[in-house]
């Protein structure tokens, strides 16, 4: 065995072998379900695919050692090994032999467990293959004896046959003897128990004789608890029901309750809550909680802490639910404190606040704050003063929790404090820190973000300064997480994202899925489906206990529906137990999940969905069950919708419901109950409420995400409000309705946070005729409407006072893929390279369309309003030569077209990377000093190489009335957008595709650090390459630098949508330049000078340049 890592390194790919250490050993033969070799010497485990594979093995062996001519590749795959085999085989089997001889010997009076430290599981797999397939000339030192105790030796196929028998019996005798006092049972069970290792018939010997311990009432309840876990282990692994498990429940509970009264959490006999999960059901817990509750209530509170462990936190407080039951749900404080004194006279501080919470989940009251702060109050009334400082932040951080379900902070507030009182530096670190983490929450619900951010980072720095631990690493990895959710709450979505994201490489294995389920949530707010996938998978992957992967299983079946894995979505779904139910987050996200399959015609089963809306139904019908106001008002969403979708007349309260809650909330109307309400206004031809539902859904909106509590929750949401746009845009195609409730449509299914982001009232405003008639003249507009069957093309036109004229058009298919056929060619196209990008047949049909549009709508100035499915498609290139054209995510951008600009400051650019050619930097600086000359000196600002950093060139960007970037480009993965490379600390960029990767982001310039200015350049001109890209998520929300820059005054991105050559897009943006300061609207600007660059460059370089963003009045 010496050298098996080096056999095994130069073996594995033609022997399928793989390596493992040993304590994953368990684990990978759960997943793979393969027999175990394992070395305690190197300390590594084999794993052969099958038993049949080990046997062939060793029969080849056989033969190479035999001399026996085989083929050449066997040879060189097996005659490394066949050395080694046959000194492996023969060492098991003499172990075996020699204890076949002692067995003979002592006839059974003495104890046949001698030995047993030798019979690993590496021993069985070896002799259960000798079973299949025996060595030549071995010998099989096995016998038969009758009762007058007389041996016979039996023949070759009786010995295999009793060789099989008498392995199954040593399995017995090795794994109830594998236990040991002084190393923790988890450890002997992965190590020692693999039940892959032997055959299937000496699973059903061991769990028989293991049953017969367990359920012998007189003996010791530690040797039946061993008993019990070492068949629940060998069940789960080997995928086999216990025949127990009402009896394995209640030792492993009250062994747990035990230990946490005495405070032993550190014993060795405790086992992985998630085989107990898999093991157990909720009922089997319950008639043992049931039993301890008769005999003293005060008993279950030991038991909470492996109940969450276990996910069947539920369990505890419905019982608890039925205790109190008798005297009633308490319908405010006085109750409230009568009841608690009744159960809990005379009872450990740990079981009055037990009982206290039990309180207030099951309250029928409108004073949660009032009753929760009663209970406060009598929990702490007869506290040792010595006790009181940790105790009262203890008590008051768990009023914090309740007061943040119930959307309460200034309750909470005003109580505790913004900032922390003098008294409080007398507790302990840990109790301060929860109350700090609570008093951040209550100051995040009130959207005082940035106070809530101070309070985390105050206690960051006590942490900090305290010794090293692990509550210490938890504690901190809390606060930065919980700071990066605070700024999600914010929108800075893509700032959230790059500091969940930076928090991944350091995480510890416990936080993991935490991290992960957050990142899936920051993905789903940003409509990143895909990624938010990823997220979500890896969450599940390290989950561990029935609760987190409950959660976790939720969010990868919203995940796996966004991103159209409807069968995935389902499988999912299935692998979610009730109890994971009962965590009310859960619960939504899987109708939510449920209500896209439902949109998809994908079921995931009558039987199984009835069960989970009728659960919802409970929760919603027990207003106190839903604790969180804004998780009910989220839940009464969901059930509205489907009561929508499926023709229901109630669906109608529930509209109204719905409306009533969120104003109580947020304090205006609830968007999707106004889009509801307009769908039942539409279907009875009442097109003036119709409007006015509709025109409320903008402003409805900007109250509800500035507001929200919390983006984990609300985030779901806009996947049900795209399900109610999309209901409501089938409809009205089905009937054929007019194009102005189309265009109507189409910008509500769009943009829907980034148009009303200042708050302005013109941004609120719907495309309905008499508003655009009042717009100016002169403009086209094109846009799409789709519905879950087909997508239209609208296209109107603006007359100056008069009413606009649609059109709806169907799309020629070839758009559907010609984006995607071109951007590859035009993101790496060179300008030596034969013919050019736009040489494909799809091309051609394209240009003939636009033609054909162009001189039908008699198209002047062009307006694309940006399809997250047609966002490749270079529409510049298209129409460009026809006439001026611009993109933008929605029409309120024409609306709010900008007045014309008085350009008195001018800011440049002018970085080249490290490494670039001369002519390359030479390049970007005489083209700055172009921009200089274009105005006088004293209104110009250059910076130039080294000196534009990352703090000068933001500067820059909110000084000036003009800024133009002179750089590179570079695509960052954290804001998932391209960046402007800039200079570091006096450094130049780093060469490279990818910018230096995630080391240089201090070189970067992204749509997050433009999203934190003040104000922004009203015109922005970039040569980096692609910086023009748009991209587009969630509900057609813009993201990327135009996405950031529109939201603090820039008006006008002029910027390149794919890679292009410095020395020949540089000339091309100073024209531009030119132009505007000469007086040119922006958008006649651009389409000028690259039609004049067309005269004499290929068509990829000279209308490489989009403009985005809005017309000037008066140019």
């Amino acid at each position: 065995m010496d050298d098996l890592p080096s056999v095994v390194a130069a073996q594995r790919g033609e022997l399928d072998l793989v390596v493992c250490s040993n304590s994953a050993c368990g684990q990978a033969i759960r997943v793979a379900r393969v027999v175990a070799l394992r070395s305690y010497e190197q300390n590594t485990c084999l794993l052969f695919p099958t038993d049949d594979r080990l046997a062939e093995l060793a029969q080849i062996c056989e033969r190479a050692m035999a001399g026996e001519s085989i083929d050449t590749r066997v040879a060189t795959s097996t005659s490394a090994v066949a050395a080694w085999l046959s000194a492996w085989r023969s060492g098991h089997l003499q172990r075996f032999n020699e204890h076949q001889a002692f067995r003979m010997r002592v006839m059974l009076t003495d104890d046949l467990a001698v030995g047993t430290e030798d019979w690993t599981p590496e021993f069985f797999a070896a002799l259960y293959a000798m079973t299949v397939a025996p060595p030549i000339g071995s010998h099989l030192g096995v016998g038969a004896w009758g009762f007058d105790g007389e041996t016979t030796m039996p023949d070759a196929v009786q010995a295999l046959e009793l060789m099989s028998a008498q392995l199954d019996e040593m399995v017995w005798l090795s794994w109830i003897h594998a236990v040991s006092a002084s190393r923790p049972l988890t450890e002997s069970l992965v190590s020692r128990v693999v039940p892959a290792s032997v055959r299937a018939a000496a699973l059903d010997v061991v769990l028989a004789r293991l049953g017969v311990v367990v359920l012998d009432d007189g003996a010791e309840r530690e040797i039946r608890y061993t008993a019990a876990a070492i068949a629940a282990y060998v069940g789960w692994q080997a995928g086999i029901p216990i025949e127990f498990e009402q009896e394995w429940s209640a030792l492993w509970l009250n062994r747990e309750r035990l230990l946490a009264k005495e405070g032993r959490l550190d014993d060795l006999g405790r086992v992985d809550p998630e085989m107990v999960a898999a093991t157990t059901s909720p009922e089997s817990f319950r008639r043992y909680l049931g039993v301890i509750a008769r005999k003293d209530l005060g008993e279950l509170v030991f038991l909470s802490f492996c109940l969450d462990a276990v996910g069947r936190s539920y369990l505890l407080h419905n019982l608890l639910f039925e205790v109190l039951g008798a005297f009633g749900r308490p319908t405010g404080p006085d109750d409230g404190v009568q009841i608690l004194e009744h159960f809990a006279a005379g009872q450990e501080f740990e079981v009055r606040l037990t009982l206290a919470r039990a309180l207030v989940d099951h309250a029928d009251t409108t004073d949660w704050a009032g009753t929760a702060w009663a209970l406060a109050d009598a929990l702490l009334r007869d506290c040792v003063p010595s006790e009181l400082p940790n105790l009262q932040l203890r008590v008051e951080a768990w009023v914090g929790e309740v007061l943040k379900d119930h959307g309460l902070p200034d309750a909470f507030l005003a109580r505790v404090g913004e900032s922390p009182r003098d008294w409080e530096d007398a507790a302990d670190l840990e109790h301060r820190f929860a109350l700090a983490a609570e008093r951040s929450n209550a100051l995040r619900l009130k959207s005082r973000f940035e106070t809530a951010i101070e309070e985390l980072n105050r206690m960051r720095r006590l942490v900090e300064a305290s010794p090293e631990s692990r509550l210490k690493q938890d504690q901190i990895f809390l606060i930065c997480r919980n700071i990066a959710i605070i700024r999600r709450d914010a929108h800075d979505h893509e700032g959230s994202l790059v500091e969940l994201l930076a928090l991944l490489p350091g995480v510890a294995e416990h936080k993991r899925t935490d991290l992960y389920s957050s990142l899936a949530v920051s993905y789903v707010s940003l409509g990143r489906s895909e990624l938010a996938r990823e997220a979500a998978e890896s969450a599940l992957e390290w989950s561990s206990s029935g609760s987190q992967r409950g959660t976790a299983l939720a969010l990868v079946a919203q995940c796996r529906s966004m991103s159209g894995d409807t069968t995935g979505a389902r499988e999912a779904l299935r692998s979610i137990q009730r109890e994971h139910l009962a965590n009310i987050t859960t619960l939504l996200r899987v109708c939510v999940t449920l209500l896209n399959l439902d949109m998809r015609e994908s079921s995931i089963g009558p039987s199984w969905e009835g069960s989970i809306w009728g659960l919802l139904d409970e929760v919603l019908d027990d207003e106190g069950s839903s604790g969180d106001t804004y998780v009910r008002e989220l839940l009464l969403l969901v059930r509205t919708t489907r009561r929508e979708l499926q023709g229901a007349m109630s669906a109608h309260e529930g509209w109204l419901e719905l409306d009533r809650l969120s104003r109580n909330i947020y304090g205006v109307p609830s968007p999707e109950a106004l889009i509801g309400l307009a769908l039942e206004a539409w279907r009875r031809e009442d097109m003036g409420l119709l409007r006015r539902h509709l025109d409320q859904v903008s402003a409805a909106l900007v109250g509800r995400f500035k507001e929200a509590a919390n983006v984990s929750l609300t985030a779901t949401t806009t996947s049900v409000l795209q399900n109610l746009l999309d209901l409501l845009v089938d409809s009205v195609l089905e009937r054929g309705a007019s194009t102005e409730l189309g265009r109507v449509l189409a910008e509500l299914s769009r943009d829907l946070l980034g148009r009303t982001a200042t708050g302005k009232p013109v941004e609120f405003a719907l495309p309905w005729d008499d508003v655009l008639s009042t717009s100016h003249g002169g403009w086209t507009i094109v846009e799409w409407l789709e519905s879950g069957q087909e997508i239209l093309c609208l296209v109107t036109t603006l007359r100056t006072g008069a009413h606009p004229e649609t059109v709806a058009i169907h799309m020629p298919p070839l758009f559907d893929t010609l984006g995607a056929e071109l951007l590859p060619r035009l993101r790496y196209w060179k300008p030596n390279d034969p013919n050019e990008p736009f040489a494909i047949p799809a091309w051609d049909g394209a240009e003939m369309w636009v033609r054909w549009l162009a001189s039908e709508f008699r198209i002047e100035r062009l307006v694309i309003v940006e399809h997250e499915r047609y966002v490749e498609v270079p529409w510049q290139v298209l129409f460009g030569p026809h006439c001026p054209v611009t993109c933008v995510p929605s029409v309120s951008l024409l609306l709010a077209s900008s007045s014309k600009i008085e350009f008195g400051r001018i800011g440049a650019v002018a970085v080249s990377r490290y490494g670039d050619q001369p002519a390359v930097s030479a390049e970007l600086d005489n083209a700055a000093s172009a921009i200089a000359e274009l105005a006088s000196a004293s209104r110009t600002h250059v910076l130039r190489g080294a000196e534009a950093d990352r703090v000068a060139c933001l500067d820059l960007l909110s000084q000036a009335d003009m800024a133009v970037f002179l750089c590179h480009g570079v695509f960052d993965a954290g804001s998932r957008s391209m960046a402007w490379l800039v200079a570091d600390n006096g450094v130049l960029p780093p060469a490279g595709r990818f910018g230096g990767g995630p080391g240089a982001q201090g070189h970067r310039i992204t749509a997050v650090e433009c999203d934190q200015l003040a104000s922004t350049a009203r015109v922005v001109l970039s040569a980096a390459c692609s910086s023009g890209v748009a991209q587009y998520a969630g509900v057609g929300e813009q993201i990327g630098l135009f996405g950031a820059l529109r939201r603090h005054g820039t008006t006008s991105l002029i910027a390149p949508r794919w890679d292009v050559p410095a020395g020949e897009i540089l000339p091309i943006l100073v024209d531009i330049a030119d132009r505007i300061l000469g007086g040119e609207d922006p958008v006649l600007a651009t389409q000028l000078a690259c039609r004049s660059a067309a005269d004499r460059l290929p068509r990829w370089i000279a209308w490489a340049l989009f403009h985005q963003g809005t017309a000037m009045e008066d140019a």
